[in-house]
């Protein structure tokens, strides 16, 4: 791996070498915001500083290294999620990297350790394949002083936790169906061990069940993954009792079924309504344009930022809390 030079934190920083290395070695009456933007930009980019010695001869904020740990899969989802985190870090003082790490429960406890060794403060979690067992222990080996949030739904948490209400979005699309005059309708719901696909299905057959004149007639469980949409579609091409709408509850099994729709000759909203979830960038630009529940996750990083200064400061601590996000429903052509 290359090592960072004083010739990349002046490129990073758009100051002169000379500039930057007399700030790094304290010899610098550069003003404080090119002094804190320097030393910054050093830690970014893992040059090796010694923090204390500058501290005794600079006033500056030292970045809040926060990681986000998740196991990563490619696509416009983990785009718009890091996208909507890292805006939110605009004008403030953290500095958050993404960690790709996969599900073995030691592993990530040791990583997480790893972390407060190389000077991190805290971490936020996006972990869909473990379950409380797992945070539990986390929040048992974790030290106190280490902050961590997770942005996932998980029944009985053991660790404070911000998300989105899944099972309010589900709700507002089965409420719009009804609305629109939709009486039979289906649902393509997530994999049985993600807490937040159980709520969104909740939500919607909630709405169903203290309703009148409107009726789940069919039903495919996905794993929210594109393939889904395509499997979903072939499963509702052979069924008898056919919806007038579908919830798709997420947007990647959405627009790969409408694409088979399409590909079919099924108009669309005309002979099958189609609702998503997550309101992703893609929902504007196929045709017709989709129907979805909005997440905002500049919103949802604002939210874990405070929390996460909140529990820096010594002002919070772990009580399992769930806070959840209001979602709403943007209205587009496929209902």
């Amino acid at each position: 791996m290359k090592k960072t030079t004083l010739q990349d934190i002046s490129k990073n920083t758009g100051l002169s070498v000379s500039t930057v290395s007399r700030i790094l070695r304290g010899e610098s009456g550069a003003n404080s915001y090119n002094v804190e933007k320097t030393i910054n930009a050093a830690l970014k980019l893992k040059y090796p500083l010694n923090i204390g010695f500058l501290k005794t001869k600079y006033q500056f904020k030292s970045p809040i290294r926060i990681a986000l740990l998740t196991t990563f899969f490619p696509g416009e989802f983990y785009s718009s999620l890091f996208s909507g985190i890292n805006k939110a870090t605009d004008g403030t003082n953290f500095d958050i990297t993404i960690h790709h790490l996969n599900t073995n429960h030691t592993d990530i406890i040791n990583y997480t350790k790893d972390l407060i060794s190389q000077d991190f403060h805290g971490a936020i979690l996006f972990l869909p394949l473990l379950d409380n067992q797992f945070y539990a222990k986390l929040v048992q080996e974790i030290p106190a002083s280490f902050a961590l949030i997770s942005i996932l739904p998980i029944q009985n948490p053991s660790i404070d936790t911000i998300t989105f209400d899944s099972y309010g979005g589900g709700y507002l699309v089965a409420q719009h169906f009804h609305k629109k005059g939709y009486h039979d309708v289906g649902i393509i719901d997530g994999p049985f061990d993600r807490h937040e696909s159980l709520l969104r299905k909740n939500g919607f057959l909630d709405y169903i069940s203290k309703h009148n004149n409107i009726n789940l007639v069919w039903n495919y469980s996905g794993n929210f993954n594109y393939l889904d949409g395509f499997t979903a579609f072939a499963h509702y091409l052979d069924s008898t009792n056919k919806p007038q709408a579908i919830f798709c509850s997420n947007d990647i099994m959405c627009i790969s079924f409408l694409s088979k729709a399409t590909e079919y000759g099924i108009k669309v909203p005309e002979e099958l309504a189609l609702a998503g979830f997550d309101d992703l960038p893609m929902c504007e630009y196929v045709h017709p344009a989709i129907s979805s529940i909005k997440t905002d996750y500049f919103l949802l990083g604002r939210k874990v930022l405070g929390a996460l200064t909140s529990k820096l400061n010594g002002n919070d601590f772990q009580m399992g809390i769930q806070s959840l996000i209001p979602v709403s429903l943007s209205k587009r052509d496929s209902t």
